[in-house]
């Protein structure tokens, strides 16, 4: 896959164009309908793990182990996939 297709098809995912309107321009760019398909897939995914990253808050780095622990890593890939849900719709 091109990697610039790919960086393309983010920033466009990103200004918030229709999908339609990224697949005619990756298409134009030279992708094939299927390829472009594929690119707008992974913009996507790429786009919406990064914003999910992005907007958890920052905990401090402390040592715990236990039950505490695990319930905090627990809610925070719960918040990551609902992060990455919410933007893919």
């Amino acid at each position: 896959m091109n990697n610039s297709l790919l960086q393309f098809a983010i920033s466009l995912y990103a200004a918030d164009l229709p999908h339609e309107s990224i697949i005619n321009s990756l298409i134009s760019k030279g992708a094939s309908p299927t390829e472009a398909q594929h690119i707008l897939d992974i913009a996507t995914i790429t786009y919406c793990t990064q914003n999910g990253q992005v907007s958890q808050q920052s905990e401090p780095a402390e040592e715990e182990v236990g039950f505490g622990a695990i319930i905090k890593v627990i809610f925070s890939i719960i918040g990551l996939v609902l992060a990455v849900v919410k933007c893919m719709n």
